[in-house]
């Protein structure tokens, strides 16, 4: 499945958080261009993976630990911290690889996570994480 010399990823679960509020309006974040995958791209509100750790690997109910692992690293990249669990909602799984470069490629079981809340605004964003909103 590779295409890139040397580019590699086991398939892996993670998550895509899309947080709109109550106009609609969705929330995006520009990557870090010092991140190592997808620098400088403009993505969802926040993507990563969760923790292997029991709170973050538990399923019920209805995909509880992916929840809480969005809820992590959205406090951790852009600073939010108004998200609660029972603001998000799993509303699809997707198999997703994309290379990044000739190195690094993603390979996931992607969980695709919605919620709609109208969040403080004045959150410090995560320079090392996160460029631009």
């Amino acid at each position: 499945m590779p295409k890139g010399p040397g580019a590699k990823s086991e398939l892996h679960r993670a998550f895509s958080l899309l947080l709109f509020n109550s106009k609609n309006e969705l929330l995006l974040q520009q990557r870090a261009k010092k991140k190592i995958t997808f620098p400088g791209r403009w993505t969802n509100t926040c993507c990563s993976h969760n923790a292997h750790i029991e709170t973050e690997l538990e399923e019920e109910p209805h995909y509880i630990g992916m929840r809480r692992a969005a809820i992590r690293r959205t406090q951790f990249e852009l600073g939010i911290t108004d998200l609660q669990v029972e603001d998000l909602r799993v509303v699809s799984r997707i198999l997703y690889y994309a290379e990044s470069c000739d190195r690094f490629a993603e390979h996931e079981l992607d969980y695709i996570l919605f919620a709609k809340k109208d969040i403080d605004l004045d959150f410090a964003a995560n320079p090392d994480e996160i460029d631009a909103v």
